[in-house]
């Protein structure tokens, strides 16, 4: 595990937002997810994985759903399949970090495309991370956690 997560793990109450938890000294408020995929399998999958873990999980089974489910919602993650019909997972990482930008979801794509040039593509979008199928879950939640630190979204000692 590294470190800087040694500071923050616990368990028993999930990742909270430090944002709400800094507000609300008292009260902490679980990290939501927003999972979108158009195969159920692996939003089925993504979904029980993160619920265990704590997270409050939400599926959307393509980008136009997803893309407005992540407007109304406002999720701390956003986990999108690239090869979608409709909107991709590109699509929906330049729309979301558009239309939230003063306070954009932490957005990670998790896709079958594995090439390099796929992985660029995706990062210089403005994915925030890059996860290729087939995946583990825990490294899933790991890369997560990692993310949310980064942009500031949890709590040291949460």
């Amino acid at each position: 595990m590294l470190p800087e997560k040694e500071a923050y793990r616990a368990r028993s109450q999930g990742p909270v937002s430090l944002k709400y938890a800094e507000e609300n000294e008292e009260e902490v408020m679980t990290i939501r997810v927003l999972v979108i995929d158009d195969e159920e399998d692996i939003r089925r999958l993504v979904q029980i994985k993160l619920s265990k873990a704590g997270y409050d999980v939400t599926t959307a089974s393509d980008g136009e759903e997803g893309v407005a489910l992540a407007l109304k919602i406002r999720p701390d993650v956003v986990i999108a399949d690239i090869m979608m019909p409709g909107k991709d997972g590109y699509q929906v990482v330049t729309e979301l970090k558009g239309q939230l930008a003063f306070e954009p979801p932490v957005l990670i794509l998790l896709t079958a495309k594995n090439q390099k040039a796929d992985i660029i593509h995706g990062l210089a979008g403005g994915a925030d991370d890059y996860v290729t199928k087939p995946f583990s879950p825990r490294e899933l939640i790991e890369r997560i956690e990692v993310a949310l630190i980064k942009a500031g979204k949890t709590s040291p000692g949460s």
